[in-house]
């Protein structure tokens, strides 16, 4: 496990790695490319994070991009996904990365599927297009995280 001093850092990390993939949600936006960053870096981080620590970034994330009053589909999975994962993670054997990977590409079938069911099944090139860059971002989330605060496992 990781140290006593490790584990105070690992909150500004994530919230961290969240300000980097709201950025970087709002900079492909604008060239048209629409990659779920931030439900993916939610999804990774729900396994180094208490749950408190993920409730509060996924709302956060809500606010961030929906200010209707209504409740969504959207905001539902945005908050359920990541706590879904924390919860299976402490029950799934193996090992983490894999679990990473399991659970974000879990993540975006569930998310996909139920708020646009055609993108997801309708083109395969789109949603490749979509999918392989999340579940490399979330990837990368997870091997910085592993390096950073799990270095010296063994």
């Amino acid at each position: 496990m990781t140290s006593e001093i490790e584990k105070k850092y690992l909150f500004p990390a994530g919230i961290l790695v969240f300000l980097a993939s709201v950025l970087l949600y709002f900079v492909f936006l604008e060239w048209d490319i629409k990659i779920d960053f931030v439900l993916t870096a939610l999804v990774v981080l729900a396994i180094f994070l208490k749950l408190e620590e993920i409730v509060l970034l996924s709302i956060l994330g809500i606010w961030v991009f929906n200010f209707k009053p209504a409740l969504s589909l959207e905001m539902i999975w945005f908050l359920v996904l990541p706590v879904l994962t924390f919860g299976l993670n402490k029950f799934l054997p193996g090992k983490n990365w894999f679990s990473a990977l399991v659970s974000v590409f879990i993540s975006f079938i569930i998310f996909y599927a139920s708020i646009n069911f055609s993108l997801l099944f309708g083109s395969l090139v789109v949603s490749l297009g979509i999918m392989l860059p999340t579940l490399a971002f979330g990837v990368l989330v997870f091997m910085v995280f592993e390096f950073i605060f799990n270095s010296n496992e063994v």
